[in-house]
């Protein structure tokens, strides 16, 4: 988790929420220690804080529809 964590921070992986399978049930914003996810009028969770995020994985592991995952983000030739 420390190897992920560090990534995260570092601008080197992204949360990504599938909107399609969010079931709307509110754990990730209830296990969210920072406050990151909300609620939009249809109910789904919406990263509103992803600044705070320190990426402790727990809102992945709670997420009932399997809607949030972590990805790599890609760099920049140069």
């Amino acid at each position: 988790a420390g190897t992920v964590r560090a990534e995260l921070l570092a601008g080197m992986r992204k949360l990504t929420l599938d909107r399609d399978r969010c079931v709307a049930c509110g754990s990730c914003a209830e296990i969210c220690p920072q406050g990151v996810w909300e609620f939009d009028q249809d109910k789904k969770a919406e990263p509103v804080q992803l600044p705070r995020c320190t990426a402790c994985r727990a809102c992945l592991v709670q997420c009932r529809g399997q809607a949030i995952t972590a990805e790599p983000v890609k760099k920049a030739s140069t």
